[in-house]
């Protein structure tokens, strides 16, 4: 009798296995996988929290909590969403307006994108850059002078 199979890892599970979406884990997936919904439901809440702050208002509309949830189905990252807010707001300077809300995030994300890479780029520049300075020891010689100069007349000894 062949035992099941963990669908993410393929080793045979033993026992009984843990159930997600249908599907049969093994005790270490599941765990990954624990850890992963719950990462990414804090990355949700702090992303919720941050649009809260920055338009200054209690609660977030469901309107915007689903348009989040669009913008993830379509692909874009909840870091990509919450650096397109700081890009628009934060760094071009426009002012939060909860008429506008988060119709924006289409508009920018790309832009934003391209933004964040450039900004990488330059430091990743930075960083290779060394400071390439010498310390060098310069000796000075006294002069030679062929007599020594006194201060004082020879009379008023």
């Amino acid at each position: 009798m062949a035992g099941r199979r963990c669908p993410k890892c393929q080793q045979v599970i033993i026992g009984s296995g843990h159930l997600y979406n249908g599907r049969l884990y093994c005790d270490q997936c599941y765990k990954l996988i624990l850890d992963d919904v719950l990462n990414h439901e804090n990355e949700k809440k702090e992303l919720c929290d941050f649009i809260k702050d920055l338009f200054a208002i209690e609660e977030l509309p469901e309107s915007w909590v689903a348009k989040i949830d669009r913008l993830e189905r379509s692909g874009k990252t909840l870091a990509g969403i919450k650096m397109t807010l700081v890009y628009y707001y934060n760094i071009l300077g426009h002012e939060p307006l909860s008429a506008y809300g988060l119709n924006i995030i289409d508009s920018f994300y790309e832009e934003t994108r391209q933004y964040a890479i450039k900004q990488q780029e330059i430091m990743k520049k930075n960083m290779e850059h060394e400071d390439k300075t010498e310390t060098v020891t310069v000796k000075i010689r006294r002069p030679v002078s062929a007599k020594r100069k006194t201060n004082y007349r020879i009379e008023d000894l």
